[in-house]
C-alpha cells in the first residue's frame, strides 16, 4: 500500500479549468491518447468533412494532434495557457508538415473570433461542460454556428448525469475516489484521486483532483491539489438548447461507438448543422 508521511508538502491550485496548473503536467500520463471508437468517430467526420477543423477546448491536444497527423487541418482553442504549452511542447517534436496544419490559440469558447469558417467544429471530451452559466453555452453556440461553413457539421460530446451515482455520491462528498496510479520518469509513482460535491438543483459539480507522488519506496513526498467545475445537462435540456441557437441534431448517439440514444447509453453525443 502506498505510504503517507507527516512530512508531505501540500500545494494547491484554486483557479479552476483556466489554470489547470498542476492537471496539465499530468494530464497525457492519463488521457494524452485519443484511441479506440472515439478515435474512430473524429477521423470518421474529419475524413468526411474534408475541410478546415476548429476544435474547442483542445486541452493538450490529444485529438486535434493525431488528426494534423492523418492531414487535416485543425484550428485548436483553449482557455488553459497551461494546457495549450503542453501541446506547443509536443507540436514541437512534430514534423513542419504536421506543424503547419495546427494553429494553436488562447481563449474562451464563449468569446472566440475568426476570419474563417470551419468544415467541422468539435468540443470533444466533455469540455463544453466547463461553461457553469446558460449564458456562456448559448455564447458558444451561437459562435460554433456563426463559424460553421456550408455544409459544415458540429460535434458535441456531453456526459449523460446517471442519477443513481450522483445521489450516491451526495452521501459520500468527503470520500476521495481513487482515479489512476502511474509511473513517473523520474522513477517516482504519481496516485491521482479526485472527490465531487454535487449541486443538484444548480446542476453543478465541484471538482477537486489529489496528485500525490511517492519515491520508488511508496514514500509520500508530496501532494498538490487543484479544483474545477462542470455543469451537467440532460438529455432534453441540452436539445432544447442546441434547437434555441439555431442548430439542427444529423446524429444522436449514446456512445462513440454509435450505440442508441436509449437506456444504454453512456455519454450524449450529437452531430448538428445549422438549421435552416
Amino acid at each position: 500500500m502506498l505510504e503517507q508521511v507527516a512530512s508531505q508538502q501540500v500545494t494547491a491550485s484554486r483557479d479552476g479549468y483556466a489554470g489547470y496548473n498542476v492537471t496539465a503536467r499530468y494530464y497525457d500520463m492519463e488521457h494524452g491518447q485519443v484511441t479506440g471508437s472515439e478515435w474512430e468517430f473524429y477521423l470518421e467526420l474529419a475524413d468526411r468533412q474534408a475541410g478546415p477543423i476548429l476544435e474547442l477546448g483542445c486541452g493538450t491536444g490529444r485529438v486535434a494532434l493525431p488528426l494534423a497527423r492523418t492531414g487535416h487541418c485543425v484550428t485548436a482553442l483553449d482557455l488553459s495557457a497551461p494546457m495549450l504549452a503542453e501541446f506547443l511542447t509536443k507540436l514541437g517534436q512534430e514534423s513542419a508538415e504536421v506543424q503547419e496544419r495546427i494553429t494553436l490559440q488562447h481563449g474562451s469558447m464563449a468569446d472566440f473570433r475568426f476570419d474563417q469558417r470551419f468544415s467541422l467544429i468539435t468540443v470533444p471530451f466533455r469540455a463544453f461542460q466547463h461553461l457553469m452559466s446558460v449564458e456562456q453555452q448559448r455564447c458558444c453556440l451561437g459562435l460554433v454556428r456563426e463559424h460553421l461553413a456550408q455544409g459544415g457539421v458540429f460535434a458535441l460530446d456531453i456526459f449523460l448525469p446517471k442519477l443513481e451515482v450522483i445521489a450516491h455520491r451526495m452521501q459520500h462528498s468527503d470520500m476521495w475516489l481513487a482515479y489512476k496510479s502511474v509511473d513517473l520518469p523520474t522513477g517516482n509513482k504519481l496516485r491521482h484521486s479526485y472527490r465531487v460535491l454535487h449541486k443538484p438543483v444548480s446542476q453543478t459539480m465541484q471538482l477537486e483532483f489529489r496528485f500525490e507522488e511517492f519515491d520508488p519506496q511508496l514514500r509520500l513526498i508530496g501532494t498538490e491539489l487543484e479544483e474545477a467545475e462542470m455543469r451537467w445537462m440532460y438529455r432534453f435540456e441540452a436539445e432544447h438548447l442546441l434547437e434555441l441557437c439555431g442548430l439542427e441534431i444529423v446524429e444522436a448517439y449514446g456512445g462513440y461507438d454509435k450505440r442508441p440514444l436509449d437506456e444504454g447509453a453512456v455519454e450524449l453525443l450529437y452531430v448538428l448543422k445549422r438549421a435552416d
